[in-house]
C-alpha cells in the first residue's frame, strides 16, 4: 500500500518542505558531480520527507477513534436496545404485548442492543509505574430469536413484556437485554468502536465487549437470577401486576 494513500493538502505542505530540506542536505553532503548521482539524491530525498510525514500521519491517527466494523450500518450511541426496533412493535402497551408473545413465539426476527459506554482502566509503564487511562466504546450487536435456546428466549421475552408493562425501568431493561442478546458472547458484532489513548486491556471487537461484558458481570446465569428475583418481589405486591402472573410459572421452569 502507498504511503500517500490519504494524505491531505497538509500532508502534501510538510512533504514539500521536508523533501526541500532533506535535499539539501545530502546533496551538501553527497555533492554528486554526475547526472545519476543527482537523482539518487532526488530520491533519496523524497524518500526520506515521505516516511517522515507517513510517520508523523500514522501517530496522529492513532489517537484518533479505532472504528472497527463488520457491517456497513454505522452504530447508534443510544445507551439502550434499539428503540426504533422497539418503536416498531406498537403504539402502545397492548399492541406491544401482543407483538411481543408472537415475536417469541415464533422464534422469528433479530434482537440488537446498541450502547456507549465511557471507562477508565489501569495501564502500565514500561517502567513498571501504573496509571489510570480513560476511554470510551459503543458497539452494536444483534442476534437471531431462532438461535436462542429457550430458557434465554424465556427471560428476553419476560425482559420485554415487563419494560412494556412499566414493571422495570429503562437501566434494567438495558442491562437484562444486553445479557440474553450477548448470550456469554454468542452475538454477531454489526460495529464496534473505542478509543486507545494508551495500550488497552483488549485488543479487538471481540475483547472490546467481553471487558463490557466482565466489568458489569453481564452474564446469563446473573441476567436470570436478577429477573426472578424482580418476578418474585412484584409477586407480593398486594395486587400483582397481571404480567407477572402470567410469567411466575413459565420463568420458574424455564430456570430448571
Amino acid at each position: 500500500m502507498s504511503i500517500f494513500k490519504g494524505w491531505d493538502v497538509r500532508s502534501w505542505l510538510a512533504f514539500a518542505v521536508l523533501w526541500f530540506v532533506a535535499y539539501g542536505v545530502t546533496a551538501w553532503v553527497g555533492r554528486p558531480a554526475s547526472s545519476l548521482g543527482k537523482i539518487v539524491v532526488f530520491a533519496l530525498a523524497a524518500g526520506i520527507a515521505g516516511l517522515i510525514v507517513h510517520a508523523l500521519n500514522s501517530r496522529a491517527e492513532r489517537a484518533r477513534l479505532i472504528t472497527l466494523t463488520t457491517a456497513d450500518s454505522p452504530p447508534v450511541a443510544d445507551p439502550s436496545p434499539v428503540l426504533s426496533a422497539w418503536q416498531q412493535l406498537g403504539s402502545d402497551p397492548q399492541e406491544r404485548e401482543a407483538a411481543i408473545n408472537q415475536m417469541f413465539d415464533g422464534r422469528i426476527g433479530v434482537v440488537e442492543f446498541d450502547t456507549m459506554w465511557d471507562f477508565e482502566y489501569s495501564h502500565q509503564h514500561s517502567l513498571g509505574s501504573t496509571e489510570t487511562a480513560y476511554s470510551s466504546m459503543s458497539f452494536h450487536i444483534a442476534r437471531d430469536l431462532a438461535a436462542l435456546d429457550s430458557r434465554e428466549s424465556e427471560f428476553l421475552r419476560a425482559t420485554y413484556l415487563l419494560y412494556n408493562a412499566g414493571e422495570i425501568d429503562e437501566q434494567t431493561w438495558n442491562d437484562l437485554t444486553f445479557c440474553y442478546v450477548y448470550g456469554d458472547g454468542k452475538a454477531a458484532i454489526i460495529s464496534c468502536e473505542y478509543r486507545e489513548p494508551v495500550a488497552l486491556p483488549f485488543s479487538d471487537e471481540p475483547g472490546a465487549i467481553r471487558y463490557y461484558s466482565d466489568a458489569h458481570q453481564a452474564t446469563i446465569d446473573n441476567a436470570a437470577a436478577k429477573l426472578l428475583a424482580i418476578i418474585d418481589m412484584l409477586a407480593q405486591k398486594a395486587e400483582v401486576p397481571p404480567v407477572v402472573q402470567g410469567l411466575m410459572s413459565r420463568l420458574h421452569d424455564s430456570s430448571m
